[in-house]
C-alpha cells in the first residue's frame, strides 16, 4: 500500500514539475556563503521525491523489522493447524478404541492446544492400554501444565474403580469431598465406591447430597435407595437379628416399603429369622393391592408358615391372573411343601410348558428324585448341567 503510494506521488510530482515549467520562477537555498538558484520546478519535484524515498525507505525498514514477528506468527498458525488435525486423530482413535494410537496423537497436540487436558487424555488413553507408570506421567505432567488436582485426583480415583480397587478410590474421593464439598465429580466416585463396598449406609446418607449439588433426577435418587435399602436389608439378615431389621424397617421411607424390592429383602430376612408370619401379612396386603410375579415368587418360598393356607390364597389370585407362569411355580412350590405332590407335579409341568426356566426346571428334578422317578430326575439334571455348559 505504502509502495503504491509512493508511485502515485512520484508521478504527481512529474505531473507538477511539467505544469509548473510554464511559469517562471526560482527557489533560493542559502547554505551558509552559499546561495542556490533553484527552478520552481524543480524545487517541487525535489521535494516530492524527497517525501517519496522516505515512506517507501520507511516501509522497507519496518518491513525488515517486523518479520521475524511475522515469521513466528505464521509458523504458530501452522504449528496450531497441525496440532488440531493430530487432535482431531487423536479423538477418532480414543473413541473407535485404538488407544496406542490416541496417545500417539494426543502427545502430537500438546502446546497451545488444550494443554494439560491432552495430558490428561493422553493418560487415559495409556490406562486403557495397561501402561500404569506411562499414564502417571502424563498426569504429573498436566499437573505441571496446571490442570487442577482436583480433576487428576479425580482421573486417579477413577483408574483405581478400573482396577477393581474400591478402597483406594474412595479414599480419594473422600479427600476431595473434604476439600471441596461440592464437587461433583467426588459425589459421583463415592457413589460408585459405596455401591462397590456394599457401603449401603453411607449411600444412603449420600442422597441428600446428590440432591442438593447434582441435577440428579428423583427417579434416579430413589433408585439408588431402593438398591441401598435392599443390600441393607439383605446385610442386617445375614449379620444381625430381626430387632435390627425391624428397626431399618421403620426408618424405610413409606414410599419404597411397597417396591417389591425392598419388600423381598424385608420379607426374606423375616423368614430366615423365623418370622414367616409377619412377613406373610406384608406381602399378601401388597399382593391384594397389586400383583407382582417377584413378590408371589417370595410368597411361595416363606419359611414356617402355614402351605395349606398359602396355597388356598395363591388359587384366589389365579382367578385374576389365570396364565401366569408365577402363578403356577407358586402353586407348585406350595404343594411341595403341603405335600400334595400329585398336583405340584402338575403345577410344575404347567409351568413348565409355559417356559424352561432354569429354576423351575431344577426345582422339578428335585421332586421327581424325592418322588423315586430317578430315571426322568436324572434328565431334567443332565438338562441343567447343558444350560451351565
Amino acid at each position: 500500500m505504502r509502495l503504491l503510494l509512493g508511485i502515485g506521488l512520484l508521478v504527481a510530482a512529474v505531473v507538477a514539475g511539467v505544469y509548473l515549467n510554464a511559469y517562471h520562477g526560482e527557489v533560493s537555498l542559502r547554505f551558509g556563503e552559499f546561495l542556490l538558484h533553484v527552478p520552481l520546478w524543480l524545487a517541487v519535484i525535489s521535494l516530492i521525491i524527497m517525501i517519496t524515498l522516505w515512506i517507501v525507505l520507511k516501509s522497507i525498514v519496518v518491513g525488515l523489522w517486523n518479520y521475524p514477528g511475522r515469521w513466528a506468527r505464521g509458523q504458530a498458525t501452522r504449528r496450531r493447524a497441525k496440532q488440531k488435525e493430530a487432535l482431531k486423530k487423536a479423538l477418532k482413535g480414543f473413541v473407535s478404541g485404538r488407544y496406542a494410537e490416541a496417545e500417539h496423537y494426543f502427545v502430537q497436540s500438546r502446546g497451545e492446544i488444550l494443554d494439560g487436558e491432552a495430558q490428561l487424555l493422553a493418560a487415559q488413553a495409556a490406562h486403557q492400554q495397561g501402561l500404569m507408570q506411562q499414564c502417571e506421567y502424563y498426569l504429573q505432567e498436566a499437573r505441571k501444565q496446571g490442570v487442577d488436582l482436583v480433576d487428576i485426583d479425580v482421573m486417579r480415583a477413577r483408574h483405581a474403580l478400573d482396577r477393581g480397587d474400591a478402597a483406594v478410590a474412595l479414599k480419594i474421593a473422600e479427600t476431595i469431598a473434604h476439600n471441596c464439598p461440592k464437587d461433583v465429580d467426588a459425589l459421583y466416585l463415592r457413589l460408585e465406591c459405596y455401591r462397590m463396598l456394599s457401603q449401603w449406609s453411607l449411600l444412603i446418607q449420600l442422597v441428600p447430597e446428590l440432591k442438593q449439588y447434582t441435577h440428579m433426577s428423583k427417579e434416579a435418587r430413589e433408585a439408588i435407595l431402593i438398591e441401598a435399602y435392599q443390600g441393607r436389608l439383605i446385610a442386617l439378615s445375614q449379620e444381625k437379628g430381626v430387632q435390627a431389621l425391624h428397626e431399618l424397617w421403620r426408618v424405610v421411607p413409606r414410599s419404597l416399603k411397597k417396591h417389591p424390592l425392598v419388600l423381598i429383602a424385608y420379607a426374606d430376612g423375616l423368614s430366615a429369622h423365623q418370622q414367616g408370619s409377619e412377613a406373610e401379612k406384608l406381602l399378601v396386603k401388597q399382593l391384594n393391592q397389586s400383583f407382582d410375579a417377584p413378590l408371589l415368587s417370595c410368597y411361595s418360598r416363606l419359611q414356617g408358615t402355614d402351605a395349606n393356607k398359602q396355597f388356598a390364597q395363591v388359587q384366589k389370585w389365579q382367578l385374576s391372573q389365570p396364565e401366569t407362569i408365577a402363578i403356577d411355580h407358586a402353586l407348585a412350590r406350595l404343594a411341595v411343601r403341603a405335600k400334595h405332590y400329585d398336583k405340584a407335579r402338575l403345577y410344575y409341568k404347567k409351568a413348565l410348558e409355559r417356559s424352561k426356566d432354569y429354576q423351575i426346571e431344577l426345582e422339578y428334578a428335585e421332586l421327581l428324585a424325592r418322588l423315586g422317578d430317578q430315571r426322568q430326575a436324572l434328565e431334567y439334571f443332565r438338562a441343567q448341567l447343558s444350560h451351565e455348559h
